[in-house]
């Protein structure tokens, strides 16, 4: 008589050796640094997509990563939660609070409505991200630490790289124009 329990589970070895998919899009933080300011700030809509796609891969939740791209200033409240979250879960440190970053993030898009001088410290916002990145690349590495760190500069961001230099000089010429025309005016 044949003495194997029929509800017992499956005693096959499941485990393929796949590696398993990072969490997060993984940028490096120099990379990252770079193409947000030579696109001002629109890579980080990429960039954001990018981590909610990855997220939502990882974690098989249903995630809309177009909305939560176009308005992340506001996303970044729950991005920054999760990403705090899966850190202090593998035991990484988390320097940075979950709660102020974002909030920084969202105060500083407000100067895109200031008049132009003090419209260029929109770019403040992209700060508290940068802080956190680093984190994102050490949740990758603990969990996938073969993933590529994406440290390379694609074709693409070298195009991105050379128009953002351009468009660049434009608004500093602009600046400096705006600023001096009022001393122009009053010399005349």
């Amino acid at each position: 008589m044949d003495e194997t329990n029929p509800y017992a589970p499956p005693a096959a070895d499941l485990e393929t050796g796949a590696p398993s998919p990072p969490p997060f899009f993984a940028v490096s933080t120099p990379k990252l640094i770079v193409m947000s300011f030579a696109t001002f700030s629109f890579y980080l809509i990429y960039y954001f997509y990018k981590q909610w796609r990855a997220l939502g891969a990882y974690s098989r939740e249903s995630f809309w990563p177009i909305p939560r791209a176009i308005f992340y200033p506001i996303m970044s409240f729950d991005f920054f939660k999760r990403l705090a979250d899966a850190a202090r879960l593998r035991g990484i440190a988390v320097d940075w609070n979950p709660v102020a970053l974002p909030v920084m993030v969202l105060v500083a898009n407000a100067f895109r409505l200031a008049p132009t001088p003090w419209s260029l410290l929109v770019f403040v916002h992209m700060v508290p991200i940068f802080l956190a990145n680093p984190t994102v690349v050490a949740v990758n590495h603990a969990v996938s630490p073969e993933a590529d760190p994406n440290r390379r500069f694609s074709v693409w961001n070298w195009i991105a790289i050379v128009l953002g230099a351009g468009f660049w000089v434009l608004v500093v010429l602009g600046t400096i124009l705006t600023v001096l025309q009022p001393a122009v005016d009053a010399g005349s």
